[in-house]
């Protein structure tokens, strides 16, 4: 299992799941989902985007965001 996590930079599957939350949430609140999606997007105190770090959630670009999205996961899997 540590070649999936050291040499290949998987996540185990809570984590992906985590960072695929995140992934489209952040699309959805900027501009890069259809508008169906987006419109359904409801805040709520314990969702995945509202427990991440503010410069994780504040991101220049999405490419960063993805990139940092995994290291955060990452480290939390490998912290915990």
């Amino acid at each position: 299992m540590a070649i999936l996590h050291d040499e290949l930079h998987w996540l185990d599957v809570p984590e992906r799941i985590e960072y695929e939350l995140g992934v489209m949430v952040y699309r959805c609140l900027h501009g890069q989902t259809p508008c169906c999606l987006a419109d359904h997007l409801i805040p709520a105190s314990d969702a995945v985007w509202n427990s991440l770090p503010d410069g994780l959630r504040n991101s220049d670009s999405f490419d960063s965001f993805k990139r940092f999205m995994k290291t955060y996961f990452s480290l939390a899997a490998t912290s915990g």
